[in-house]
């Protein structure tokens, strides 16, 4: 990976290992250590992907999942990563991407850069990338339409929820083009991707630095239609897609989920 030299003074100094965390079955796990372009461009070898110290090393890029907290990176599933061996993930994802579409992320040229380009690109065990559900809420104006009934399928317009679900994929599919490119050596290298869970319907907008910063959106939507009763509510938003806010989990619901990834890498 093409980075400013360390000076001689800084390859010296002694690294300091990812700190080492006890689990209920008395393995030995390590936070994964997750540094961003800035850090790499700091030229410190702790920060380096490449470092050998390191056994195992994630490209990471995504949604508000990735870099989402009340106070920048104290909480997000790549924070919560613990894994056997000591890990690296350089992330590109950014504090402050609350809402962030998959075609922008697909579209990203770092992201195509550190991927497939040989002066850029680390040798990565995995991609771990997070995006979707930002398509859905931002969509959830043309999917979810004035009904009649108890069944939650009359309050969805399928063929909306197609053509965003549709979208996401192809931008999936876009990322994978990108990793496969002429002479990446991270051709065919794994994609992990999460899942979302069942998106509670409240009055809670995500916030930034604690302050609101957008949404909510289903709550905003089932009021605007005179959509009262909680369980149509439940099961609509079940059809579409331990919650702080709309979308976000809260630091337990982010474990829970990275602890699904770890068991893939």
């Amino acid at each position: 990976m093409a980075t400013r030299k360390p000076s001689s003074k800084k390859a010296k100094r002694r690294s300091t290992p990812a700190p080492a965390i006890k689990s209920a079955a008395t393995a030995t796990l390590y936070a994964a250590r997750v540094v961003t372009l800035s850090d790499v461009r700091s030229g410190d070898p702790e920060m380096q992907p490449d470092n050998p110290q390191y056994g195992k090393r994630f490209l990471g890029e995504g949604d508000s999942w990735f870099s989402y907290s009340s106070v920048p990176h104290s909480a997000n599933v790549l924070q919560q990563l613990r894994l056997p061996v000591s890990a690296i993930v350089l992330s590109l994802a950014q504090a402050g991407d609350t809402i962030r579409h998959m075609s922008a992320i697909a579209s990203n040229p770092l992201l195509a850069r550190y991927l497939a380009h040989p002066n850029f690109a680390s040798n990565w065990n995995a991609i771990l990338l997070s995006g979707g559900g930002n398509d859905l809420i931002e969509a959830v104006g043309r999917i979810i339409v004035a009904g009649t009934g108890t069944a939650p399928d009359a309050w969805i317009n399928a063929a909306a929820l197609k053509a965003t679900l549709d979208d996401i994929v192809e931008n999936y599919g876009r990322i994978a083009t990108a990793r496969d490119a002429p002479g990446s050596v991270n051709a065919g290298k794994p994609i992990v991707v999460h899942t979302y869970d069942y998106p509670t319907s409240n009055n809670a907008p995500a916030t930034f630095l604690g302050f609101p910063a957008v949404g909510p959106w289903f709550w905003r939507r089932f009021e605007t239609l005179g959509l009262a009763d909680p369980a149509l509510r439940a099961a609509i938003t079940g059809r579409v897609l331990d919650w702080l806010n709309e979308i976000h989990p809260n630091s337990g619901g982010y474990r829970k989920i990275a602890d699904r990834i770890c068991r893939l890498l």
